[in-house]
């Protein structure tokens, strides 16, 4: 079960998560492994009401409580989501539940707006691991966020660097350096990150807003198309074909 999470098979995990949950009533990973595919896929308080029936049966299940704060982040509830990594902190047993939290806090400082406190945490994760991209990039984004546009571009640099495909490095890559004025390293980098992976909304948003910028409407029209086919729900690529009519 926990190898279909890993490797994101939803579909095979959520049928064996059930039929375990049902033969193991009070067994609570299949229920918390449910709880994190519904977080995954955006269905949040579903995720947490699954979240919490696994908390009911294991009230000192220190991953449960992780993944209750990582459910919270994504109805941004940041406060509650410090108490739940809080709890988890109290029964962490393992250094990869150890930096999950962590991780987990520093993006709830961040949603917080406390990115000083956001930038130490994910400093002190690095310092023990310099090769973990994921928190590099968290780190860049609280960097940018509180006004450091130029440290937040060195370090994504850092992070393409060591994983040129990973789209999300690159995707922040550009954020930051539209906030430095570099729109044509910009479009090169959104470039990449849509090369890396065709199906992120927000990279092709951003796109059509670089493209836009240049008089490139046609190439600005097709990205915020792009965007809002992948999500219907994105009023910002909405509000920009509705003001290119």
């Amino acid at each position: 079960l926990i190898a279909l999470f890993d490797a994101e098979e939803d579909d095979p995990a959520v049928v064996l998560a059930n039929d375990m949950s049902t033969q193991y009533p009070l067994q609570p990973h299949p229920v918390l492994i449910l709880g994190a595919i519904l977080t995954r896929q955006g269905q949040t308080e579903e995720a947490i009401r699954h979240i919490e029936r696994a908390l009911k049966i294991a009230p000192n299940f220190a991953e449960a409580w992780v993944h209750h704060g990582i459910a919270l982040i994504g109805r941004t509830d940041y406060r509650q989501a410090l108490e739940s990594f809080a709890e988890a902190q109290k029964h962490c047993s393992t250094n990869k539940i150890d930096l999950q939290i962590k991780r987990g806090i520093g993006r709830a400082y961040s949603g917080l707006y406390r990115q000083p406190e956001a930038i130490e945490i994910y400093k002190e994760i690095l310092s023990s691991d310099p090769a973990d991209a994921v928190s590099r990039v968290a780190l860049a984004v609280a960097l940018r966020r509180n006004g450091d546009g130029q440290q937040s571009v060195i370090e994504l640099s850092k992070v393409v660097a060591q994983q040129p495909d990973m789209a999300l490095g690159y995707l922040e890559l550009a954020e930051s350096q539209v906030t430095l004025g570099e729109a044509e390293k910009a479009l090169a980098s959104i470039r990449k990150s849509i090369a890396c992976s065709i199906d992120d909304p927000h990279a092709h948003l951003l796109l059509g807003r670089l493209l836009s910028d240049r008089g490139e409407s046609a190439g600005a029209e097709q990205a915020f198309k792009k965007s809002l086919e992948l999500d219907p729900d994105n009023t910002q690529a909405q509000f920009f074909l509705e003001a290119m009519d």
